[in-house]
């Protein structure tokens, strides 16, 4: 969380502006929890806005139009370089949030399970070989994250790795969390187990594989 010079703690944000990407989303889920955890009740006691992509957020920051927001890597280093406040991130309130995830039908897992699962494992060699290879890890990072400073990248690499799942297994907390947030934004008053939403028996197949 990214805010004003002038903030100092998240408490300071009480009746201030913060932005946000979408809504329903990750970032929002995640902003919610951190005010919340912070004693503040987002939409009374703080104000939320919807400006759309990060370097939009990172301008508004900039010009002072809103007073802070969670950005992603590597804006909340770039900004933190530039004297505005690091309010904490969200691995200080979770052992890891997925930003992300791989989402199949039923059909397509019942058809090809054993073609998802060779994804997965390729995919789980990959965040091993980053989160043990600093060298290949920040060569991936200047080659796709859009990056031409090295130590910028060496620094994104370290924040990315202390937050990386190291068996691409989601916090049971965030999961549950992450399911009330969803049946609160939508409406619904169905309750639903996250079991239904988040299924990691592939990842578990693929692990054993692994190893």
């Amino acid at each position: 969380m990214i805010a004003q010079k002038e903030i100092k703690s998240m408490k300071d944000l009480k009746g201030k502006v913060v932005a946000l990407s979408s809504r329903g989303g990750t970032l929002d889920h995640l902003t919610r929890i951190m005010l919340e955890k912070n004693g503040l009740v987002p939409d009374k006691d703080v104000t939320l806005v919807v400006l759309g992509g990060q370097q939009t957020i990172w301008n508004a920051i900039r010009v002072d139009r809103v007073a802070a927001a969670l950005i992603n890597l590597p804006g909340y280093l770039i900004l933190g370089k530039e004297g505005f406040t690091d309010l904490g991130a969200a691995s200080d309130y979770f052992a890891y949030h997925p930003t992300g995830g791989l989402g199949l039908s039923d059909e397509k897992i019942a058809k090809d399970r054993d073609e998802v699962v060779a994804f997965l494992k390729a995919t789980l060699k990959a965040r091993k070989l980053y989160l043990n290879d600093r060298a290949a890890g920040i060569k991936a990072i200047l080659k796709h994250g859009g990056l031409t400073d090295k130590s910028l990248a060496g620094d994104t690499y370290e924040e990315y790795r202390r937050d990386l799942s190291p068996d691409g297994l989601a916090d049971e907390q965030w999961m549950k969390k992450a399911m009330d947030f969803i049946l609160k934004v939508t409406g619904t008053q169905e309750h639903i187990s996250p079991t239904k939403v988040f299924d990691f028996s592939l990842t578990r197949d693929a692990i054993a594989q692994v190893k």
